[in-house]
């Protein structure tokens, strides 16, 4: 069957007659139609569209009129909801009379408290054309849509749509199909989303959260770090919605974001309104605590067993295992729980608004100037390198220094990395930078969780010092996990070395 990747879509009139599909079939193709059928369609949203403007699409399915197939609509009839967001189409059960709470919580980075409403009503008559070949399988179908908007119950605005689906596979035929569908007077060039033609212009107005935009040559400090402000803003909507979703690694995703975000407002404070700055990095540092104990039980369950698979030949006890996976299990509902107070909270929802605003009234200081970026980059990468009066840097580390020290260079190698990111709109220079700062700071990455992993494995034996079998088997991890760490401090002057070169950060002296 088709796939998203091949949907063409098309406009017509009501003078447009399907032409004869069959002659572009192989030999012995044939042209199915399916017994029509009537379809209502209720989109929700925002009174302000907020969804519709920012790309996504959520609306209630149903099938007014008796159907002769009921199992070829099985799972509309279980899952009527549907939310059509970053590329693909989410179903959820429900009726019409209320959002699931599942959607509404899915979306409320988009929707930040306002309620979600019906915004439209559709009626669409469709037939539907399979496309066959000699032994009965389907090559693709053409749907043949005729659309009513409704208001209250009476008919705003009719129109008619064609869309073409046919597998990557069968491009050939595709194409002789879009030729057949042009010559017969649809156009794909006034083709518009059924939803957007329905809702008019306020559809057409730009997101809330809009997209970053490419920099001219001597672009201001205000258009570079509004920039930067919304590709961390979206980061952050984005893996939200996963972690709302229970989307694979979408509490690391957010975790990422929210650092990056955190650290980004940190390195260019001194540009920015200081007390708009210091307010929402401490509103994301309440955020980014309920995610870390979230993504902490995440990451040590799946390293539980990576470790204690090491050494097949040396097995540990695999009820001792169990009862630090337990242990583990029971954080991680723990810290789950906790992060949905957060994600739910007003103080959150504000956040939110707040970082909304300050991409379309960036809070830059009206002295800041282009150069005292390149200043501040350079900043965060020569204290990275000194560590300061107090700390080891990072070119004077040591494979005898402390955890704690390595940590405190693994935080700083990210605040430079973000940094040299940020500033690739204003110079190339620094996104090769970045890239070398990555590998030290995923490097440094692994040593903090091998390190972690260590003291959370002795952690749980110490709460149950009566079990000699869990803590020998604790002990076993950590002197695993503590190796992982050492064999980190071995590779890490080298990693370094390819930073620490005059080419790479000449340009910011």
């Amino acid at each position: 069957m088709a796939d998203n990747g091949s949907l063409r879509r098309f406009s017509a009139d009501d003078s447009f007659r399907m032409p004869d599909l069959e002659s572009v079939l192989p030999r012995h193709g044939r042209v199915v139609a399916l017994a029509p059928e009537v379809l209502r369609f209720s989109y929700f949203d925002t009174e302000d569209l907020r969804l519709t403007r920012a790309g996504l699409a959520l609306w209630f399915q149903r099938f007014t009129e008796p159907r002769f197939e009921r199992d070829r609509h099985a799972e509309t009839d279980a899952m009527p909801w549907r939310l059509a967001i970053h590329g693909e189409t989410l179903g959820f059960a429900g009726t019409s009379a209320t959002v699931p709470t599942p959607v509404s919580t899915a979306v409320t980075a988009y929707t930040r408290g306002l309620a979600l409403g019906s915004v439209a009503v559709l009626r669409v008559s469709r037939v539907v054309y399979q496309l066959r070949d000699r032994k009965g399988r389907e090559l693709g179908r053409v749907i043949d849509d005729r659309i009513s908007v409704l208001d209250a119950r009476r008919i705003k605005d009719k129109f008619r749509q064609i869309r073409l689906d046919v597998g990557r596979g069968d491009a050939a035929l595709a194409k002789a199909v879009v030729r057949m569908l042009r010559r017969a007077g649809a156009s794909e060039s006034e083709y518009l989303l059924p939803q957007l033609r329905a809702l008019g212009k306020p559809a057409e107005a730009p997101a809330d959260i809009p997209e970053p935009v490419s920099t001219r040559a001597g672009a201001g400090v205000s258009e570079i770090l509004t920039n930067v402000l919304r590709r961390d803003l979206l980061r952050l909507v984005d893996s939200d919605v996963a972690v709302r979703l229970r989307g694979d690694d979408g509490v690391h995703r957010m975790r990422v974001a929210i650092r990056r975000l955190r650290s980004d407002i940190a390195t260019f404070r001194p540009l920015l309104d200081s007390a708009w700055a210091d307010r929402i990095r401490t509103d994301l540092a309440w955020v980014g605590a309920a995610l870390g104990a979230a993504r902490d039980a995440e990451v040590l369950r799946l390293r539980l067993r990576q470790t204690a698979d090491l050494d097949p030949v040396a097995p540990l006890d695999q009820a001792a295992l169990a009862r630090i996976d337990a242990d583990l299990t029971a954080r991680g509902e723990d810290a789950g729980a906790g992060l949905e107070v957060v994600l739910a909270a007003p103080r959150y929802l504000a956040l939110l608004d707040a970082l909304v605003a300050a991409t379309a009234d960036p809070p830059v200081i009206a002295k800041a100037r282009p150069r005292q970026l390149h200043r501040l980059v350079g900043h965060a990468y020569h204290r990275l390198v000194s560590g300061g009066t107090a700390t080891i840097g990072a070119a004077d580390l040591g494979a005898l220094d402390s955890d704690r020290a390595w940590h405190g260079v693994r935080k700083r190698a990210k605040i430079a990395r973000y940094a040299a990111e940020a500033a690739a709109d204003l110079d190339p220079r620094a996104a090769h930078l970045a890239h070398a700062l990555a590998d030290v700071s995923d490097l440094l990455g692994e040593h903090q969780d091998a390190v972690l992993a260590a003291a959370t494995w002795l952690s749980v034996a110490t709460d149950d010092p009566d079990d000699h079998v869990l803590a020998v088997t604790a002990g076993r991890l950590a002197e695993r996990d503590r190796a992982r760490a050492r064999r980190v401090r071995e590779r890490y002057p080298e990693v370094w070395a390819a930073v620490d070169r005059g080419k790479l950060t000449k340009w910011l002296r």
